[in-house]
């Protein structure tokens, strides 16, 4: 009867939060409603031994989220200076500074951060515990434009500013600023030059300010570039931080998920392989090229890439070169033999030398590596150069609502 009163309560609960906020999901950064005055769900707590509110303890921000109950509950309350005090005594803030960036991340996941969204739990326990979580003051500058990247961030708290020299490449000099030792991670941040002649200058500009849920510097995890803008906060913030190297130790199994973050991050910048690398991707190259009747150009490469892959798991043996010696002829065949009807577009003494390797036996896993990379630079100059301009590539760069992210 207990439990049926509570699951009654809850369903009231919920259906009064619907009738004021709608069923969609919104920002609930600092509390506070969505840009729609809905908000979204991030979490129940349901069993005893539950707790939350941590983030204010170990972090001086205000509450990042709102908190109801939906029956009637009996708390256990610990005052900030209590917790101060219990730490000093007991060892577990590293635990609870874990767990604090693991929701931190589960709120951001509910916000529909591209690269979060999907990742299994144990991934993100993972990336949580390698993340870095950066306090900074009004003024302080993450990095500026012409540094070398090695790592991401995500708003959690606060809001940070974006800005670019317009007509100049190079870096500003390092500073000296640090941040207050909190226990959170440390590390040295520059402050914001109050000088305006130099700003203008050097004719800074403002493009735009991110707040909680947004994120900056994916590029450094896809490219070696430097960074294309500077970061500096302008109010009280917290960000996570996570590392290049930890990031692609979380993410490399799953190929297609960073595929596709690199896509996106590097939109009009990206080169062919990047789409080629994305399976979305390549669908979408294909059509584009069915419909200019250039499909088979595309379909070598493939064919070549599937070949190096069989090679290269192959375990020997005369059968398995038999099939080997097969399939290389086969692709010639299908796509650079003068007859047939899918013939690529290779010089004739590059045509003429594989069929003298093919019939002499000379085949290896590199045998078609000159035809592919001659098909592959065809269709970079004439076919995608065309393709990034259409609807269907735009739309492949569209896991984010943050056109700036790409600069940084």
């Amino acid at each position: 009867d207990n439990e049926q009163h509570h699951q009654q309560q809850q369903q009231q609960w919920q259906q009064q939060q619907e009738q004021q906020h709608g069923d969609g999901a919104a920002d609930p950064n600092d509390g506070e409603d969505g840009d729609d005055g809905r908000m979204a769900h991030i979490a129940s707590f349901e069993k005893k031994g539950d707790y939350f509110g941590e983030t204010s303890l170990l972090v001086n921000i205000p509450r990042t989220t709102s908190v109801k109950t939906f029956s009637k509950t009996l708390f256990v309350t610990v005052t900030k200076m209590d917790f101060e005090n219990f730490l000093k005594v007991c060892p577990i803030r590293e635990a609870m500074m874990n767990v604090m960036k693991e929701r931190m991340l589960a709120k951001l996941t509910s916000l529909g951060i591209p690269f979060l969204v999907g990742v299994s739990e144990e991934k993100l326990r993972s990336l949580s515990r390698t993340a870095e979580i950066l306090e900074l003051e009004e003024g302080d500058v993450v990095f500026r434009e012409g540094e070398v990247g090695d790592r991401f961030y995500i708003v959690v708290h606060g809001e940070v500013k974006v800005e670019t020299t317009a007509g100049s490449t190079s870096s500003e000099p390092q500073g000296h600023g640090e941040m207050k030792d909190t226990g959170i991670a440390t590390k040295n941040i520059e402050k914001e030059t109050n000088d305006n002649s130099k700003r203008k200058q050097k004719n800074i500009v403002e493009v735009g300010r991110l707040t909680p849920g947004k994120y900056f510097g994916e590029t450094a995890l896809v490219t070696d570039a430097p960074r294309s803008a500077t970061i500096t906060a302008t109010a009280k913030s917290v960000i996570l931080s996570v590392e290049k190297e930890s990031f692609h130790k979380n993410f490399d199994k799953n190929s297609q998920l960073l595929a596709e973050f690199e896509l996106c991050v590097l939109k009009g910048n990206s080169e062919l392989i990047h789409v080629l690398r994305c399976e979305s991707g390549t669908a979408a190259f294909r059509d584009y090229l069915r419909e200019g009747m250039a499909e088979e150009n595309l379909e070598f490469w493939m064919a070549v890439k599937r070949f190096r892959e069989i090679y290269e798991n192959c375990e020997g043996g005369d059968d398995a070169v038999v099939s080997i010696d097969e399939a290389v002829k086969r692709i010639y065949d299908d796509y650079c033999d003068p007859s047939s009807d899918n013939q690529v577009n290779i010089p004739d003494k590059m045509r003429t030398d594989l069929k003298k390797k093919i019939d002499s036996g000379e085949v290896n896993a590199n045998v078609l590596d000159e035809s592919q990379a001659e098909i592959y630079k065809l269709m970079s100059r004439d076919n995608y150069s065309r393709f990034k301009t259409c609807e269907a590539f735009k739309s492949l760069c569209k896991c984010t609502d943050l056109d700036m992210n790409s600069v940084v």
